[in-house]
């Protein structure tokens, strides 16, 4: 299963399977990066994580941003949506 984020980091911590950081940030990262591996391997999913740029992730990045407008834009010029 094709993962694509346009997070860097957080496209690390996927791949590495573990955070690194601040203690308070690398434990609730590594709490979620446990539930998200424990999925994976409860339903038999393995996955591949991708690098994009946010340019190219237009309505995610503006959904992210709290950019409605953005997005609302983005959604309308998607020609498959």
């Amino acid at each position: 299963l094709p993962l694509y984020c346009d997070n860097e980091v957080v496209c690390a911590w996927l791949t590495r399977g573990r955070a690194n950081g601040e203690p308070e940030l690398r434990a609730l990262a590594n709490q979620m990066l446990r539930r998200v591996y424990h999925l994976a391997l409860a339903r038999d999913v393995i996955f591949t994580v991708h690098w994009l740029p946010s340019a190219a992730n237009i309505a995610a990045d503006a959904l992210s941003r709290l950019d409605f407008a953005r997005f609302h834009t983005a959604y309308l010029a998607h020609p498959d949506w």
